[in-house]
């Protein structure tokens, strides 16, 4: 039996191409995947805004049923030191306000009360700050994380 000139060359690249094509399958699948949403535990002692170095990063992303319809945000934060970055399923009506070093200010409502708590991503916690029953729509640390600034409206008229 003769041995074909062409298989000898092309079955490498045949291989090659096949197995390119499995890795990309997984790859995509594994990109894709949802992040299993963590809850923060709660810190102990007074809240403390952090000192810490710079680098700290949020984002809040919508999350949508298969309809399109908000159900809720996800924020992902990280800093300079964290290798995996945490995500934390918050309602549908939720802010976050500008890192202060290592510590975030976030805010929820889940239609009866709003919340405000102060999280640490380097220590991995957060500290409770209010419960309102009227709706906190916006808040925000001062420079120096002595006071806390914030809108809020009424939850009956919106006034």
């Amino acid at each position: 039996m003769q041995e074909s000139p062409w298989f000898r060359r092309a079955g490498p690249v045949i291989a090659s191409l096949a197995a390119l094509g499995a890795f990309g399958a997984v790859a995509t699948v594994a990109v894709g995947a949802p992040t299993p949403s963590w809850a923060p535990a709660a810190c102990e002692g007074p809240p403390i805004v952090s000192s810490g170095a710079p680098g700290t990063w949020v984002r809040l992303d919508p999350r949508m049923d298969v309809g399109g319809t908000l159900v809720g945000q996800r924020l992902a934060m990280g800093d300079t030191t964290t290798t995996v970055s945490p995500t934390w399923d918050l309602p549908s009506e939720s802010f976050v306000a500008a890192p202060t070093s290592s510590t975030v200010l976030v805010g929820a409502d889940d239609g009866v009360v709003s919340s405000l708590r102060l999280l640490d991503i380097r220590a991995g916690c957060v500290w409770p700050l209010a419960q309102e029953t009227s709706v906190i729509r916006r808040a925000t640390l001062s420079p120096d994380g002595s006071s806390i600034y914030e809108t809020r409206v009424g939850r009956r008229d919106r006034t």
